[in-house]
């Protein structure tokens, strides 16, 4: 779906005026209100892609409640090309660097998943296994990693081997931890 398009039925449906400020990469797309409230929109090709997000949203509230910093969801909806969700943006920038006081704060966000997840809600650690030896759906695709570059395509291989000869050694958590899979520094805005 073209992004006006997409913005004129949010813009209709929710009674609001969205406009897009930039776009990032993958399907996200930072707008303002006319308030100047930030969001992030992100487009779903499919209704499946939005349901496993908003099956999310119980171990984003807890998260919140711990004072990590979790995006609202705002609106979502269907159209009939897609889905989509609008989250309220959180305050700032990527940055090309990894700082140590950068780290020590992610270290400690991550420390306010432990425990978090209800029993039994993710068996994440043959999650990970898999999809290291056979890629995700919509995300962490092999054949992009293999035909990029050497260097990926030989990490990778490298990493395969690594998870076959110690996934025996790999047992679900005994806490439940919250465990973020897609944390990474992608969503960049593109011109």
């Amino acid at each position: 779906m073209r992004l006006e398009s997409l913005l004129q039925v949010l813009n209709e449906r929710q009674r609001r005026t969205f406009r897009l400020k930039t776009r990032y990469q993958q399907g996200a797309y930072a707008l303002v209100d006319a308030a100047g409230d930030a969001f992030v929109l992100k487009w779903y090709a499919t209704r499946d892609r939005l349901v496993q997000v908003l099956a999310r949203r119980e171990l984003l509230e807890r998260l919140r409640s711990t004072g990590y910093p979790v995006p609202a969801y705002e609106v979502w909806g269907e159209t009939d090309e897609g889905a989509y969700l609008i989250q309220r943006a959180l305050p700032g920038a990527p940055s090309a660097t990894l700082t140590a006081a950068q780290l020590l704060s992610l270290l400690e966000l991550n420390t306010l998943q432990v425990g978090r997840a209800p029993e039994g809600a993710r068996d994440w650690p043959r999650e990970v296994v898999q999809t290291v030896l056979f890629g995700g759906q919509g995300y962490c695709e092999h054949a992009s990693l293999l035909h990029h570059l050497e260097e990926t395509a030989a990490l990778l291989r490298q990493l395969q081997r690594l998870v076959r000869q110690h996934q025996g050694a790999i047992s679900t958590p005994v806490k439940n931890d919250i465990v973020h899979f897609d944390f990474h520094p992608a969503l960049r805005s593109v011109a």
